[in-house]
């Protein structure tokens, strides 16, 4: 048989060849040259029985893989080994949810009355107000017209209220005030304003303010 290196084919080992057609178990009896072997047929495998093979038959030194066996019965079970060493403590695990709140309680008994306080001092009172009307008048025009005044209460006092006069059955029926309001840099005044939304006539306004120190 042919082959490409001779030195792979140990003389008496046994081998499988097939070129296709013929398959036999034969056993290498001569080394012949670096790439000629000769190999005594053994058992034939497949195939006819003969003397020759072709020129590209295949050399193997095992034969095909077989099928898997039958899995063999369980063996008895081994006898239970010792205790392993405690394991380190695990990492604390994240808090849980809060859990929903409990039924209120019940509400407690009333306590007793605490004894009277002492009388406190007597307090004293100081100051003065006065009642300050403006010396000007301001008309609203007739159809959303508007007038402001400012009235001023004397030095050292300032405006805690104020309003506007107006009299008369159009003033009543036609005339709102729209702004009232404390004034000045220190309070010391207060300013108002008004429109009057009737068709026609003026409405004359005064202005008051209610001044305390």
């Amino acid at each position: 048989m042919n082959v490409a290196d001779s030195t792979a084919f140990p003389v008496n080992e046994y081998c499988i060849v097939s070129d296709g057609t013929r398959t036999i178990i034969g056993q290498i009896s001569v080394v012949n040259s670096g790439t000629q072997v000769t190999v005594k047929t053994v058992a034939v495998i497949a195939g006819a029985v003969g003397n020759t093979m072709s020129s590209g038959a295949a050399f193997s030194f095992s034969g095909p893989q077989g099928t898997t066996g039958v899995q063999g019965a369980t063996g008895a079970q081994g006898v239970q080994g010792a205790a392993g060493a405690t394991g380190a403590t695990g990492v604390q695990g994240a808090t849980g949810a809060q859990g929903t709140a409990g039924v209120q309680g019940a509400q407690g008994a009333q306590g007793s009355t605490g004894p009277q306080g002492a009388q406190g001092a007597t307090g004293s009172i100081s100051g003065s107000a006065a009642f300050v009307l403006s010396t000007t008048t301001a008309s609203c025009a007739s159809g959303n017209g508007t007038c402001t005044l400012t009235v001023t209460c004397s030095a050292g006092q300032k405006a805690i209220s104020g309003g506007i006069s107006a009299g008369g059955a159009t003033a009543a029926k036609f005339l709102d005030l729209t702004e009232s309001y404390p004034s000045g840099a220190t309070n010391n005044a207060w300013t108002v304003s008004a429109m009057n939304w009737g068709s026609t006539g003026t409405i004359v306004i005064t202005a008051y303010a209610i001044c305390a120190n």
